[in-house]
């Protein structure tokens, strides 16, 4: 609506901006355009596929140690018995943290079993049947 202004300032968006700008340039600066966007866009593409496999071969490498650790826990548990986190993180070399966040994963899967004494908590073999 006129405010009783003959020139007033509109803002206008950027991307309008560049419609305005595609629409009045020639054919062949369009298609020029369109070709190295969709370079653009296949190379960002390409890039992201690369990070994907990075990621898959670091997720692939951790889930080995993961697997190759809980191993070893299984092996230690049969020997002695029953462990409890920090038993099992001085036998390996890995934080109490760390042994405890296996021993649990092992214990929701079934492999294991939790007895507690006190503030302390013991991982046997057994499980759910």
């Amino acid at each position: 609506m006129p405010t009783g202004r003959p020139f007033e300032r509109v803002a206008v968006d950027k991307d309008l901006l560049k419609v305005k700008d595609l629409v009045c340039r020639r054919e062949k600066v369009f298609i020029d355009q369109e070709h190295e966007s969709v370079s653009v866009h296949v190379g960002e593409i390409g890039r992201r596929v690369s990070d994907l496999e990075n990621a898959m071969r670091v997720k692939k490498s951790k889930s080995a140690t993961v697997f190759r650790r809980k191993k070893q826990l299984a092996y230690i548990i049969k020997q002695r018995g029953c462990v409890s986190a920090d038993e099992a993180s001085k036998a390996l070399g890995i934080s109490r943290n760390r042994a405890n966040e296996y021993l649990k994963d092992m214990e929701r899967s079934g492999l294991l079993m939790t007895k507690k004494k006190g503030r302390v908590v013991s991982f046997t073999a057994g499980g759910r049947s």
